[in-house]
């Protein structure tokens, strides 16, 4: 089962997008905000990150520059959620901080699932390319 990790500080509002997100066979693992995910992807390795942009404490394009300068999450694909950031600027500010990918809200759950799909494989094929 993938391991997705996702960063998101309204916890009440991602729990019906994980109960998806489980039945489409991800196993889902929420944090509730940045500082709590740097400490906890020490001790495991998700195959992905969605990371939600506005967040209490460091924002999200911050804790993905933090997760990408960490050697054991170099590959692995971060997607970006954007529910307020939107436009071009904060696309390059989400590609900047080194976010595979930057999803403007509101996502519909099957388009979702496919980005995270195509990003675990992408992330899957970097790894291997490089062991």
């Amino acid at each position: 089962m993938k391991t997705i990790f996702y960063i998101h500080d309204q916890q009440g509002e991602v729990q019906e997008r994980r109960r998806l997100l489980e039945a489409s066979g991800f196993g889902v693992h929420l944090v509730s905000d940045g500082r709590s995910a740097l400490a906890e992807v020490q001790r495991e390795r998700p195959e992905l990150v969605l990371l939600d942009t506005l967040l209490d404490g460091p924002n999200g394009f911050e804790i993905c520059r933090r997760l990408r300068a960490l050697e054991h999450l170099e590959s692995t694909p971060i997607l970006l959620l954007a529910g307020i950031y939107r436009g071009p600027a904060y696309r390059e500010a989400a590609m900047l901080a080194g976010a595979d990918a930057f999803l403007e809200g509101p996502v519909a759950l099957p388009d979702l699932i496919a980005e995270i799909t195509r990003a675990i494989e992408l992330g899957e094929r970097e790894f291997t390319l490089r062991s």
